[in-house]
């Protein structure tokens, strides 16, 4: 694919992505007229069905045009840059690298289209509304995207206006009451296949066209031909909003199974014209037994699906999840692998990360996976394991770990405060070449502007500690009891600290704690609640804060300079995306879930 249709298609899929949708559930899923071309048996399928509430959308447009403005600039001052270079390159005779991208008549075209830089406006010029939907689906193993334009006039209008700035017309394929066009590598002597851009009464296509295909396959991929059994005539979709409780406006899924079948069984409708094509698929599927068919599909169907959905959103906050369906026996026994740890996932704190582990039942579901291998042993060639590496693996895992470990229970890290100001004025001071503060100054500075901590789970931590008791005199000193009272304990580091630390423990769990109100900071992490359904891993990040330090560290000449020595944007471009980053997002918290559907990332973003 050229560099020109690449900075377009990259253009298009930007746009889908801002006008995701969210919002009620207040239709069924064959009134979606995406739905009917994409066909039942796809083996993925993303959809947007809905536009995004214009609240959203005015909340989001800001700084998504602040994002597509910087990017804009930095093509504007390439193509300005490349300007320079060809003037001078012709005042002394030499031609310019003709590899330049900026040497491409198309990407001249586009440049001229579109006044030399991209934003918001640029997507209406093209179709693209607050109220454009999408889909992204396979029709077999091959992608097609379908966009709903305002106006597919506009698109097309658009093409013409390009096409004429370059002195040449995109090649067009000739399909009944539709615009198609074709573009393909001419620089290379294989055909490699095409690109395809289509339009009908209102939509923009855009898939890819195999080498050596026929209309009939061209017709089918672009929905002239819609498909013998469609996905609207089914209730897949509607079963996934039903049961998963996901937003019309942004799902989907990848069914493993179908993907499998594409490339083990005998392929057919588009998929036998496509993959016919390749005599090493037809070999290979020819190779495979009906034995290695059949452990394979029966691999897959312990994992069937990936799903996807938005299942709430608010002026406040958007939430989505992705789940890997597990087989439900198996799903049940997974749930029990994980543990409580006192605040993991709540996602509170500018930082957080920690995961929970249950070892005695990931010790037991192990020992089960094997045993059960071990009673029915794959017998296609390429999935065999040996006797021996089972029973060495199983003697293994039945080895009980030191009892104190497997009392663990996981951990929970928290940067609980940051204030940026404080913390870049004393960076500052730090670097300054005279005054610099003493170390009472820099303890002071830290202990009130920044505090973090960290949380242990465990059974019994009174054993923990007193194993490192016997291995360490100076923690042996401490008066460190299952109370829950703080203790400090800087003595038991080499070199003076720049903050006091402080450790305290009761009957499940031990905190570590440094910075502001650490010597309390034990009450209120101790009264911290587990989950019910405890992560297995858990992070989040105060995103507008974050980006906020960031700034903070661009306004240093000093450490902006070292930044922009290594990085192709500019400090100032680097500060507006750090800026509407910030602006669109507070706290992102993203959760590893094993729940009775299988293994959930359930991921929550403040607004």
């Amino acid at each position: 694919m050229s560099r020109p249709i690449r900075l377009l298609s990259l253009l298009l899929l930007s746009a889908c992505l801002f006008f995701t949708a969210c919002g009620k559930k207040d239709k069924s899923a064959s009134e979606y007229e995406h739905l009917q071309y994409i066909p039942a048996d796809s083996p993925y399928v993303f959809v947007n069905l809905k536009p995004l509430p214009e609240d959203l959308q005015e909340k989001f447009s800001k700084s998504y045009g602040e994002i597509i403005n910087v990017y804009s600039s930095i093509a504007k001052n390439a193509y300005a840059d490349y300007v320079e270079r060809a003037k001078n390159n012709s005042e002394i005779g030499v031609e310019i690298d003709g590899n330049d991208i900026w040497d491409n008549k198309w990407v001249k075209a586009i440049q001229k289209e579109f006044g030399g830089e991209f934003s918001l406006d640029s997507f209406e010029k093209l179709g693209i509304t607050k109220k454009s939907t999408y889909a992204i689906y396979g029709n077999g193993v091959l992608p097609v995207m379908r966009l709903r334009l305002s106006d597919t006039k506009l698109f097309s209008k658009t093409i013409e206006r390009i096409e004429s700035y370059a002195e040449e017309e995109i090649p067009e394929l000739t399909v009944e009451g539709m615009q198609v066009w074709s573009i393909s590598d001419k620089t290379s002597e294989e055909n490699k296949g095409e690109l395809v851009f289509a339009l009908n009464d209102k939509d923009l296509i855009i898939t890819f066209l195999p080498p050596e295909s026929t209309t009939q396959m061209l017709e089918q991929l672009i929905g002239h031909t819609k498909p013998e059994v469609a996905l609207s005539s089914t209730d897949s979709i509607n079963n996934l909003m039903s049961e998963k409780n996901y937003l019309p406006e942004s799902l989907g899924y990848i069914d493993f199974q179908q993907v499998l079948n594409r490339f083990i069984q005998e392929p057919t409708g588009l998929d036998k014209e496509f993959l016919g094509q390749f005599e090493s698929f037809a070999e290979q599927r020819a190779d495979l037994s009906d034995v290695c068919k059949a452990e394979l599909q029966d691999i897959v169907k312990t994992m069937p699906r990936l799903v996807y959905g938005l299942t709430e959103v608010s002026s406040k906050r958007l939430v989505a999840e992705s789940v890997f369906e597990v087989r439900p026996d198996l799903a049940k026994e997974m749930t029990a692998l994980s543990a409580p740890v006192p605040g993991l996932g709540d996602g509170t704190g500018f930082f957080s990360m920690g995961f929970s582990m249950n070892i005695p039942a990931m010790r037991d579901f192990a020992i089960k996976r094997i045993e059960a291998l071990q009673a029915k042993p794959y017998k296609c060639d390429f999935l065999e394991i040996e006797p021996e590496n089972l029973d060495k693996t199983l003697k293994a895992v039945k080895n009980p770990a030191a009892g104190f470990i497997e009392s663990v229970h996981g951990f929970n890290f928290v940067i609980d405060q940051v204030n940026a100001d404080a913390m870049f004025a004393l960076i500052q001071a730090e670097q300054a070449p005279e005054d610099k503060l003493d170390f009472s100054e820099i303890q002071e500075a830290l202990s009130n502007n920044f505090s973090a901590y960290a949380v242990f789970a465990a059974d019994k931590p009174k054993t923990m500690i007193n194993m490192g008791k016997m291995m360490s005199p100076a923690l042996a000193a401490l008066n460190l009891k299952d109370d829950g009272k703080a203790v400090l304990i800087n003595e038991l580091f080499p070199e003076p600290l720049p903050m006091d630390v402080f450790a305290a423990m009761n009957d499940k769990a031990l905190t570590i704690s440094v910075g502001n109100n650490a010597e309390d900071a034990p009450k209120k992490i101790f009264a911290l609640k587990a989950s019910n359904s405890p992560p297995l891993i858990a992070y989040s990040i105060d995103m507008g804060k974050y980006m906020q330090v960031l700034d903070k560290i661009l306004s240093n000449p000093e450490l902006a300079d070292a930044m922009e020595d290594s990085e192709e944007l500019s400090i100032e471009e680097m500060r507006a995306l750090f800026g509407a980053f910030g602006d669109m997002f507070g706290v992102i918290n993203t959760k590893f879930v094993l729940r009775d559907d299988g293994v959930a990332i359930e991921q929550s973003m403040e607004l």
